[in-house]
């Protein structure tokens, strides 16, 4: 159980130089992903071209990233070093609820970016309306309430707690109080994460064919040269349909990459629900827990930031202005 004399005094028989080099690992993930999505953030509030619909998304995931590296990862890294865990009951409450959090919320968050990306390239001519930016902002707040509810309340109304495990004391994993709140629990998730894995998977699979059908009809006109339209919400703005599409064409591929990173960081955690579900990691669950278990979900705070400063020119440009400590003034054409 996980009581707070429990908790300040479990150790591990695991080795003092093993929880060592796993504590230098989460202090460099947890430095990279704080320096990282810092620089994200700061990068859309400090420029205001990047202050597109879609990179309201990108805002909101960084700043889950932010919860992690704030209120998750620096307590397994400490806990590490210290080879237990320090911090209580309340602190193993608090930092397995922001765990949860920080998950849920990038997973919705994700699925909205999906979303945008199939309104935007495949029904451009309601995405207006379904994306405006007062929206993006609304289905945002809404996402980060709606699993906070879900993390502060459900959770405790269906007996689920929280306690450091027994092999690593610097790892926190959820704490069930019947066998009924375990398999609940569990079948929950696997609708919380396969839905939304549906929803994504569609939505780029048609987005990538209707990138893939527009560049071979607009090819005649990139040789005739009349690729231009006008730009809906301004008559007076005309707007270059080659760049315009090759400028979507990059978004769509840097998000695609963002998700693929997602998931294959976190594919050890989805893949940890079904094996407890089936009472199936018991035996593999001391190596498990750490190397091919939430190093690669910590990881997945820190590489976002990485991926769009080598695939966004803006996004490099501005991280280049901050750290300079300079302030970039330019034109920009939102385009998503």
């Amino acid at each position: 159980m996980c009581s707070n004399h429990n908790i300040s005094t479990n150790t591990s028989s695991r080795g003092a130089v093993l929880f060592f080099i796993e504590g230098c690992i989460f202090l460099i993930l947890d430095l990279v992903a704080f320096m990282g999505n810092s620089l994200v953030c700061l990068a859309i509030y400090r420029n205001s071209s990047l202050r597109t619909v879609t990179n309201f998304f990108l805002f909101s995931l960084a700043l889950t990233d932010l919860v992690a590296a704030i209120a998750v990862i620096p307590f397994n890294t400490i806990s590490s070093f210290a080879n237990c865990w320090v911090f209580g009951y309340l602190g193993c409450q608090l930092v397995g609820g922001f765990a949860y959090c920080w998950a849920g919320i990038s997973l919705l968050t994700l699925t909205l970016v999906a979303l945008n990306r199939y309104t935007c390239v495949v029904r451009p001519s309601i995405y207006t309306k379904t994306f405006s930016k007062k929206r993006a902002k609304v289905m945002i707040i809404v996402t980060w309430f709606f699993t906070s509810i879900v993390v502060a309340i459900v959770f405790p109304l269906l007996g689920i707690r929280f306690k450091v495990t027994r092999e690593n004391p610097a790892i926190v994993s959820p704490l069930f109080s019947s066998q009924s709140s375990f398999t609940l629990f569990h079948a929950i998730h696997i609708v919380y994460i396969a839905l939304p894995c549906l929803v994504m998977t569609a939505c780029y699979f048609k987005v990538f064919l209707t990138i893939k059908k527009h560049n071979k009809s607009v090819i005649p006109s990139f040789q005739t040269g009349q690729a231009f339209f006008i730009r809906r919400r301004n008559p007076m703005t005309v707007i270059d349909c080659r760049n315009h599409g090759i400028e979507e064409a990059r978004m769509t591929k840097l998000l695609a990459i963002v998700l693929a990173g997602f998931f294959l960081c976190w594919l050890p955690s989805f893949l940890t629900i079904l094996l407890r579900l089936f009472h199936a990691i018991e035996k593999v669950h001391e190596v498990y827990s750490n190397f091919y278990h939430l190093f690669p979900a910590y990881l997945s705070s820190s590489i976002n930031p990485v991926i769009y400063a080598t695939m966004s020119k803006q996004f490099r440009l501005e991280f280049l202005n901050i750290l300079r400590f300079k302030k970039k003034n330019s034109l920009f054409i939102d385009v998503s």
